[in-house]
């Protein structure tokens, strides 16, 4: 059996938790305080703002256009990026989250990143440039035409 990796993050341990360290799904929030949405990752019960984590200078490992992307408010530069990109924003999140490093844990800064996910509202993740449409079936065809 594999042990789970340990977040200072109390509730991402909850072993019937849907967002421990090894789930890190990406979203976009809008953090309520009238600024425009910004790509989050949700983590336990909080959700960290990627644009707020850049600009307080964390991820410094991570490519410039991917540090670039996640100051955006859709997920649409980030996902042109590529799986990689992907994985090795979730490998420098799970590192920054995990128990014992107190790089974020220990900032100043924590709670203008680390949010309550109760205190944000969940946006759209991509802006969807164009119509499209598509038969969905032989029968959505027939029924079109």
């Amino acid at each position: 059996m594999s042990t789970r990796r340990r977040s200072w993050i109390e509730a991402a341990n909850d072993p019937a938790g849907d967002f421990p360290l090894e789930n890190l799904p990406f979203g976009a929030i809008d953090r309520g305080d009238g600024g425009e949405s910004a790509i989050a990752v949700a983590v336990g019960d909080r959700v960290v703002d990627l644009r707020a984590l850049v600009d307080a200078g964390h991820l410094g490992g991570l490519a410039p256009e991917t540090r670039c992307a996640l100051s955006a408010r859709t997920l649409n530069d980030l996902g042109a990026r590529g799986r990689t990109a992907l994985a090795d924003v979730r490998a420098a999140l799970a590192e920054l989250l995990t128990d014992g490093n107190d790089e974020l844990a220990g900032a100043a800064h924590r709670d203008r990143v680390v949010l309550d996910a109760n205190d944000v509202a969940m946006r759209l993740p991509f802006d969807i440039g164009d119509y499209t449409d598509f038969y969905a079936s032989e029968h959505h065809a027939t029924n079109v035409g």
